[in-house]
């Protein structure tokens, strides 16, 4: 077999002859276990990822309404202001503050509560409503006013006004609007 070859073409055909005889004998390709195996692995790492993208997309719209509530707490202040604390205003038009995420629902209350559905609520809910309510320091002379969204509690010295309307589980809520103990 190697009658004149040298060391460098020997080195070289060994393996080449082994490939081939391994060649004859297998069939290349996936056998049927290890393309389950692998179809297997791949549907589970896809529905771990639609389930963490869920999640992200019902915090982004939380974040949203977060950022929207900003102009009805403003229409409420001006309210207020200008009509003391103890006059039910004309409710806020909530219905027209529409984000990506977030759609305001209008209120017939003049408390100073509103709320927002999200459009893409989260995992395992057929909607989401997140109320804000005014919280006011308990005593009538301090004009300090909050707002706490969900089902936050009132900080130590306020009180909350209006219905909580909120059916998102908490741990699906931000931070900002869960109930702290």
């Amino acid at each position: 077999m190697d009658a004149g070859w040298t060391n460098c073409e020997r080195a070289l055909s060994l393996p080449l002859m082994w490939g081939a005889a391994a060649r004859a004998r297998s069939i290349s390709g996936f056998s049927p276990g290890e393309f389950l195996v692998s179809v297997l692995l791949i549907g589970i790492m896809a529905a771990l990822s639609a389930s963490v993208a869920n999640i992200a997309t019902s915090h982004v719209s939380q974040i949203e309404l977060l950022n929207l509530s900003t102009i009805a707490k403003i229409y409420w202040i001006e309210q207020w202001a200008n009509n003391g604390r103890d006059v039910l205003a004309a409710p806020f038009a909530a219905d027209s503050d529409r984000g990506r995420y977030a759609v305001g629902i209008p209120s017939e209350l003049g408390d100073g509560s509103f709320s927002y559905e999200l459009l893409k609520p989260p995992p395992a809910s057929d909607s989401a409503v997140i109320t804000f309510r005014p919280v006011f320091a308990a005593d009538p002379q301090v004009t300090s006013v909050a707002w706490i969204c969900g089902n936050a509690v009132a900080p130590p010295g306020f009180a909350a006004v209006g219905d909580n309307l909120t059916n998102v589980p908490a741990k699906h809520l931000v931070s900002a609007c869960r109930e702290r103990l």
